[in-house]
């Protein structure tokens, strides 16, 4: 394919839209109970998601390719290098609990998030834990990845 910068935007928008879209429709959108059949739909829109995103990437050309791997390796490592000590102090009760367990609480009104409808299974405390942390660790990332991207591309050109 040629080089598009709106074909790539576009594309990845429409991968992100179907993937955010899919999923509210697979969970708030099917019956109660049916966990199999919301299992089966929701990998089909990832599937999906992730080949439109696909289909944008052959859009990209090398300039753009090479800033994304540069930004995700190096918006990751930071990330990583931020939380994995932070995970390890938890884990070795370096960083007390309490705090971890507030800040989260306190995350988490801030937001003013309704409830979640009475027929989703409600996570146990663990599990709620280990969801949130995993959700923290990748939008971390994510925003490490947006802010070297933009590093990246706002930087002066060498001469």
């Amino acid at each position: 394919m040629r080089y598009s910068r709106l074909g790539y935007w576009g594309a990845s928008a429409a991968g992100v839209v179907l993937a955010l879209g899919g999923a509210v429709a697979v969970v708030f959108g099917m019956p109660p109970g049916v966990y199999w059949a919301k299992f089966a739909a929701f990998t089909f829109v990832i599937i999906g998601a992730v080949w439109v995103v696909l289909l944008a990437y052959r859009s990209a050309d090398e300039v753009m390719l090479g800033e994304h791997k540069t930004a995700w390796f190096w918006g990751g490592m930071i990330m990583l290098s931020l939380v994995g000590p932070l995970a390890v102090g938890i884990v070795w009760r370096l960083v007390p609990m309490p705090l971890i367990i507030h800040a989260m609480g306190s995350l988490r009104s801030a937001f003013h998030a309704p409830p979640p409808p009475a027929w989703i299974p409600q996570p146990s405390q663990p599990q709620l834990y280990f969801l949130e942390g995993m959700v923290f660790v990748v939008i971390a990332q994510l925003v490490a990845f947006l802010v070297v991207l933009a590093w990246l591309r706002l930087r002066p050109a060498k001469q």
